[in-house]
């Protein structure tokens, strides 16, 4: 079985989220002795040199859409003899569009997979009426995007979203959301009743999987790993921090990351007089999961959350906001991490100091080791694996 994996941006896994998961899959489909081949759209401006498993093909033109990239692609898949085109864009109603063009020339069934929570937009710029980060400007434009996902100015403003999905489900052969826990709204949504052609396949883990028993030898550190941008809102860890300081005087505060952000969130930094806080940069976070005894998550939304499972197969328990469907497939709460009422910083605070005082952090980090066991490659692609073998029975 041959599998082409298609995207508007190439496969360089160093780049973006969607490009670590392609590669990962393929890795662990290739290991299983299936054939894979990438085929991307356009280079991006960020990438390096980078290896892939499998060989990667460039369409000639790089728009979502173009007609020259249809009988490109077409002329592909004949000439490798591939058996399933996966669209890994399917947030895209261009690149849609072009997937089916190319399905019905081709013949091929076609999965689609939605990497981000279906209600996204929704979700965004809810509760962001921060005064003391945003200008009044910023707050203007938050509040207006937010009213207008609101009841009933969302009728209008959720139609391209509603048109995206709906035609997404009817092209698809398969639609694979990243937990069942998005059916419900990738459906209200789209407005459809029928399930019968979604699944879920959650992400596998983005490192290889090592079970360890010993949790006791970390730092007192906390982190934050991830993009400074909406609808990450790290700012709201930095609020966190301030309550927790003059507690844990022996305890640090680590961000990873770069984004729009950041000179404000440095500037916050100073104004709310924060200390023993490092800003790190972009940097490899897997050194830092090691050693970081909590991880924070602040996103308005995610689609899955990979920081959470890449810190939990290092023992960094998570400390996480209860704001998307997905995250309760990946934390137990008080068993291997915490959800907070979104988006209470207080009781963030509250219940970390809890942990430490109870002393229950080297317990939750053997429990959020264990967990992401589910999600090793082995077990991801297996659930890959049978649903190709599926839609080509079905074909």
């Amino acid at each position: 079985m041959k599998i082409a994996i298609c995207n508007v941006q190439e496969f360089d896994p160093t780049i973006g989220g969607i490009e670590r998961v392609s590669v990962s899959l393929a890795t662990q489909l290739i290991a299983c002795g299936m054939s894979i081949i990438f085929v991307s759209c356009r280079r991006s401006p960020y990438s390096k040199e980078y290896t892939l498993p499998a060989s990667q093909f460039f369409l000639p033109n790089d728009a979502d859409y173009a007609e020259e990239n249809i009988t490109a692609l077409t002329d592909i898949l004949r000439k490798e003899q591939v058996d399933i085109i996966l669209n890994q864009n399917a947030h895209s109603h261009l690149f849609n569009k072009f997937c089916a063009k190319v399905k019905q020339k081709s013949g091929l069934p076609l999965i689609s997979v939605l990497h981000f929570c279906p209600d996204m937009r929704i979700r965004a710029n809810r509760n962001r009426m921060d005064f003391k980060f945003f200008k009044w400007k910023q707050l203007s434009v938050i509040a207006l995007r937010d009213i207008a996902t609101r009841w009933p100015f969302r009728l209008f403003t959720m139609y391209p979203h509603r048109k995206l999905y709906k035609h997404l489900y009817k092209i698809s052969d398969r639609t694979v959301l990243l937990s069942e826990k998005f059916f419900h709204s990738f459906m209200h949504i789209a407005g459809v009743k029928d399930n019968t052609r979604l699944r879920a396949i959650n992400n596998m883990l983005s490192f290889p999987y090592l079970r360890q028993e010993n949790f006791q030898e970390k730092k007192k550190q906390i982190l934050f790993c991830g993009r400074f941008s909406p609808p990450k809102n790290p700012y709201r860890a930095l609020y966190v921090w301030k309550q927790l300081q003059e507690e844990l005087t022996d305890w640090g505060f680590v961000l990873i990351g770069d984004g729009p952000f950041k000179k404000r969130l440095q500037e916050l930094s100073s104004e709310l007089g924060l200390q023993r806080t490092r800003f790190l940069g972009f940097q490899n976070p897997v050194s830092y999961y090691k050693e970081s005894s909590l991880m924070l998550l602040t996103s308005n939304y995610e689609g899955w959350g990979l920081v959470l499972t890449e810190a939990m197969q290092y023992g960094c328990v998570p400390i996480a906001f209860n704001s998307f469907d997905s995250i309760t497939d990946v934390i137990s709460h008080k068993k291997n991490g915490i959800l907070i009422p979104p988006f209470n910083v207080d009781k963030m605070a509250q219940e970390i100091l809890s942990l430490i005082r109870k002393n229950k952090i080297p317990q939750y980090a053997d429990e959020a080791n264990k967990k992401v066991e589910k999600f090793t490659p082995e077990n991801i692609g297996t659930e890959w694996m049978e649903l190709f073998q599926e839609v080509l029975y079905l074909n």
